[in-house]
């Protein structure tokens, strides 16, 4: 898979995220994916493995949020199968109306044109370091 193929499937992975588009989601994803969500600040936090997994952060945040847009404001090929995106998440409390605003970086695993590892910095360095 080139880089442009790889970023534009974790385009299509972000866009159905906040599209809250479950099949497409699982699509892009391989059935052992590892979303590592471990240094997270926010209440989700932790390690989600497989699809079972992946949609289980999936629907805790669209219970707590709603209105949600990831912008992918840059990708950054870091080795074969690896990138690093730079995001702008905006959601809004489902209960609160409160909108909030986030910067972070992803990165991301390719594997047989599905991601199978992605993994959440609090910025692009610190991802970039991690390649």
């Amino acid at each position: 898979m080139t880089f442009e193929e790889g970023a534009e499937l974790t385009r299509r992975f972000t866009a159905s995220w906040a599209n809250g588009d479950r099949e497409n989601l699982l699509s892009c994803a391989h059935e052992d994916m590892e979303f590592d969500w471990s240094d997270s600040r926010s209440p989700f936090r932790g390690t989600y493995l497989g699809h079972t997994g992946l949609l289980r952060l999936w629907a805790e945040m669209w219970e707590a949020w709603s209105d949600i847009s990831i912008e992918v404001q840059e990708a950054t090929e870091c080795g074969p199968g690896r990138l690093v995106t730079a995001n702008l998440v905006r959601a809004r409390g489902r209960s609160s109306g409160v909108a909030t605003e986030a910067r972070g970086a992803m990165l991301w695993t390719v594997v047989d044109g599905k991601v199978l590892r992605a993994k959440l910095f609090q910025d692009r360095e610190q991802a970039l370091a991690a390649c």
